[in-house]
């Protein structure tokens, strides 16, 4: 039984009066229509290009850059290397001359101010600095130079920099001499980036990552580097041709750390003009600039020797400089050189200086006493 009332209204077919071919006809013609609909959307999803993924370069053909140290994963875009960038040569000669004023009042061996601020460089003070010197790490700023300028003939910046093993010799080495940073603990095979193994050499004066990338420069940019013969070889020959054709005719390297060698040195003016050189390249300014260094995936945070270096020169003993703030620089140190460290400061009106001074060997003042001395070239003759 029907419980449900009935309507007044008397019950009229919506396609009444309509005959019946013409519904068959609309009906098929509406069902014709939704199957076109369906196959276009499927074209349109075969045909359509992915979206850009989330947070990424904003279009075009700009790789896109994940935050963090690692460089991006995108391939490399040709002639995109702004970001890398290169070297803009800002003076026909980088090579200073004449002696300024004498410095006086330091015990440090070899000392020189120069001010690289116009298109000339200009030698503002010095004491002995024609003189030969060890340089120790201060090397590792023409090393900086070299690898720097290869690879960016190479390689966008933005590209992910290729990782590479770090050979069990090297490590082994870099042990057996005493050299410097994070890496102569890593285990033999282990991978870093190109990037990474360049910021510690600058930041942490790691020696095996400047023997690394010797050899994988000197190898013609080779990620089997390890198997080229004489590749370290070709790098330092690499060094002293640079150093040739910058008129630096007292500076001659054996070696891309520093490592003592009678025929491995160089002079006060020669190394300031190296700095000098390095300033006009983006890259190798940016990793002397550097006071510190991350590593995500390695959880390796580098805050050693070089990595503080401007605590434990420029803020040594609270001292302030009076006309100048220190921006960079690289440390070094040798049984044989002493404490010395090349830096570049400028001035609030935008004058540029590059300093290097060597403590010496024979006698060998404290780092305590060259760091002061340091300080005092700045205050005294940086105007």
């Amino acid at each position: 039984m029907n419980n449900h009332p009935r309507s007044p209204f008397p019950r009229i077919s919506p396609l009444a009066g309509i005959p019946r071919p013409l519904i068959v006809t609309i009906a098929v013609t509406l069902v014709l229509a939704v199957l076109l609909s369906m196959a276009l959307g499927v074209a349109l999803l075969i045909t359509e290009p992915p979206s850009s993924p989330s947070g990424g370069g904003g279009g075009g053909n700009e790789p896109s850059v994940p935050a963090g140290n690692d460089p991006g994963t995108q391939p490399p875009v040709a002639g995109k290397r702004t970001e890398l960038g290169s070297t803009q040569k800002s003076k026909g000669s980088y090579l200073s001359s004449g002696s300024g004023t004498a410095i006086s009042g330091i015990s440090s061996y070899a000392a020189v101010l120069l001010d690289v601020s116009g298109s000339a460089s200009s030698t503002v003070a010095s004491k002995n600095a024609d003189e030969r010197i060890y340089p120790a790490s201060m090397t590792k700023v023409m090393t900086l130079i070299v690898a720097c300028e290869a690879i960016q003939n190479k390689f966008d910046y933005e590209d992910e920099l290729p990782k590479l093993e770090l050979p069990a010799n090297v490590i082994t080495d870099a042990n057996k001499e005493g050299g410097s940073g994070v890496l102569k603990s890593a285990t033999a095979g282990s991978k870093v980036s190109v990037k990474d193994l360049l910021f510690l050499l600058g930041v942490d004066s790691d020696t095996v990552s400047a023997r690394v990338i010797a050899m994988y420069v000197g190898s013609g940019l080779r990620e089997d580097f390890a198997t080229v013969a004489n590749a370290e070889e070709s790098f330092v020959a690499m060094m002293n041709s640079k150093a040739s054709s910058m008129g630096l005719s007292k500076t001659h390297f054996t070696n891309p750390t520093g490592l003592h060698h009678t025929n491995h040195y160089s002079t006060c003016r020669e190394i300031a003009s190296i700095m000098t050189y390095a300033l006009d390249n983006p890259l190798v300014k940016r990793i002397v600039s550097a006071k510190s260094y991350s590593i995500s995936h390695l959880n390796l945070h580098v805050s050693g020797r070089d990595a503080g270096w401007y605590l434990q020169w420029v803020g040594y003993n609270q001292q302030t400089l009076d006309t100048v703030t220190v921006k960079g620089g690289k440390t070094g140190y040798e049984d044989t050189s002493g404490y010395c460290l090349v830096s570049y400061a400028e001035t609030e009106g935008g004058n540029v200086y590059v300093q290097v001074i060597s403590g010496g060997a024979s006698p060998m003042p404290s780092r305590a006493t060259v760091a002061s001395e340091f300080k005092s070239v700045y205050n005294k003759y940086a105007t």
